[in-house]
């Protein structure tokens, strides 16, 4: 957590920094803070060309702060990184090719370059091109053979597929897990004899260029054998010409040359979990099996709400060697709050056992408590603006079907299956509903004998619910009451 915005540590190349140059301004995780600092600045080991970091923790913990506030006490030009970072968003599915896109769109060197690196992935941006050109046909031909389907859930299935690494035109069973299939299950089978023999889909025949490696069949016919792995092999062939030189076995391929003062990459992946769905696979079972092989050392770093194992098998299964420990972040201890307080102004007993009875240290929360600190003077409450932000703030990792059960929430003075049950009319639902409760540390208050929402994190949302929709809350406190047994008013929790 950031105490100020003076007091910044000296620049780390090559050694481990103490404690003291480790923190800097930052109030806590001195433990994070060293390990990530020692992951950025230390060499594989001999044979290992990549090292892979998570950084885990609840949604509003500090993952990503504590990752930006190590990237400022690092000197990646005097560590020779290119550095690509990639982020999810909540209740979106981008396909792979646009996730590769965004991380190269995203590169940064140390030093500015006369031609963009944008530019250079021509390999990969070739491979971009064939699957978009296949993919557009692909839509059009579909459109013309289920003319009474969506084609917007086509294009999901067929992008589902492509992200489990199957052929195009293929239903692949994995993307189920994905998908909703519900609206369409009874059209799967036309769906898929329709992909089977869509035009732009099927493999051609390769003319005498293809045979020598000149023309475009080839290409093509990978891309639709398995678009991933075309598309790994083209990212990591750009990536070697770029960090490593010219490799002799990809001579008949477009290049760039090699970028001076570049010998290392640095890949960050945030909010996995909405990544993994489309993206998972591909980093998994084709781009990281091929920077393991790398002439180049690559450290990758993946923020994520929840155990990196959990998200992929494959983490463990087929990378275990490459995995330096977890970095998993927990609320911050009474001591590292009542400084970060101070450091912010607020000097007074009251407001530091208030600020630590509203927030018990989560990140998120501290930062919300501070910024309502200061707008309100003493005694007065937060302004719609404020509570606004804190709802915007504490809701925007979760999907509409989360932010659907958070609401309901709100109005249960315990929550568990048979309550959510009660208020949702659905036991399917509440058993995903509880399951996702369990695991938001930033809502859920796991003090008492039973769950509830934090009493802060209660106050200000039903206040802005409020204030904002009064006949949705009127409707969750009347769902509210009968499900959990009593009919008075809920108690809104704590206030300033």
């Amino acid at each position: 957590m950031n105490a100020s915005n003076t007091g910044t540590a000296g620049r780390i190349s090559g050694k481990r920094p103490t404690k003291a140059e480790a923190v800097g301004g930052y109030v806590g995780r001195e433990d994070a803070v060293g390990q990530l600092i020692e992951t950025l600045t230390t060499r594989p080991g001999s044979g290992s060309k990549l090292v892979i970091q998570s950084i885990e923790g609840p949604g509003g913990i500090g993952k990503t702060a504590l990752f930006e506030h190590v990237l400022q006490h690092v000197d990646r030009a005097a560590l020779k990184y290119m550095t690509m970072k990639g982020s999810g968003k909540p209740g979106t599915q981008s396909d792979p090719f646009e996730l590769v896109q965004t991380l190269i769109a995203s590169s940064e060197t140390p030093t500015a370059l006369r031609k963009p690196l944008a530019q250079r992935f021509t390999n990969t941006e070739e491979i971009r091109a064939v699957y978009g050109e296949l993919t557009a046909g692909a839509k059009t031909a579909l459109q013309h053979a289920l003319p009474e389907l969506p084609i917007g859930q086509l294009m999901r299935i067929l992008n589902a597929t492509v992200g489990c690494g199957q052929r195009i035109n293929t239903l692949a069973p994995r993307s189920k897990l994905y998908l909703d299939f519900d609206a369409v299950e009874k059209s799967l089978p036309k769906i898929e004899a329709a992909l089977k023999t869509l035009p732009p889909l099927l493999d051609e025949v390769p003319g005498v260029l293809d045979k020598l490696g000149l023309g475009k069949v080839a290409l093509r016919n990978a891309v639709r054998a398995n678009a991933l792995n075309a598309l790994a092999e083209a990212f990591v062939t750009d990536l070697t010409a770029l960090l490593a030189g010219y490799q002799r076995k990809n001579f008949l391929r477009p290049s760039q040359a090699r970028v001076q003062g570049l010998e290392r990459l640095l890949l960050v992946v945030d909010d996995y979990e909405s990544l993994v769905a489309n993206f998972g696979e591909f980093l998994v079972s084709y781009l990281v099996p091929r920077l393991k092989q790398c002439s180049f050392e690559t450290v990758l770093v993946i923020i994520g709400r929840d155990q990196l194992a959990l998200g992929h098998p494959g983490w463990n299964q087929h990378h275990q060697r490459q995995l330096a420990p977890a970095i998993a972040l927990s609320a911050l201890c009474r001591q590292d709050m009542d400084k970060l307080v101070l450091a912010n102004g607020r000097t007074g007993r009251e407001e530091l056992d208030r600020a630590w009875a509203d927030t018990l240290g989560y990140p998120l929360l501290v930062c919300l408590w501070m910024d309502e600190a200061r707008e309100a003077g003493p005694g007065a409450g937060p302004s719609i603006g404020m509570l606004k932000r804190f709802h915007d703030r504490t809701t925007h990792w979760l999907n509409e079907e989360q932010k659907c059960w958070l609401d309901h929430a709100l109005f249960l003075p315990k929550v568990n299956v048979e309550t959510f049950t009660a208020a949702l009319g659905d036991r399917g639902e509440a058993k995903r509903a509880m399951k996702w409760f369990e695991c938001d540390g930033s809502v859920r208050d796991a003090q008492g004998k039973a769950y509830c929402v934090r009493p802060y994190v209660l106050s200000r949302l039903v206040d802005y619910l409020e204030a904002t929709d009064p006949d949705r809350a009127r409707e969750l406190r009347a769902r509210a009451s009968p499900a959990a047994g009593v009919t008075t008013p809920i108690s809104k929790g704590t206030g300033s």
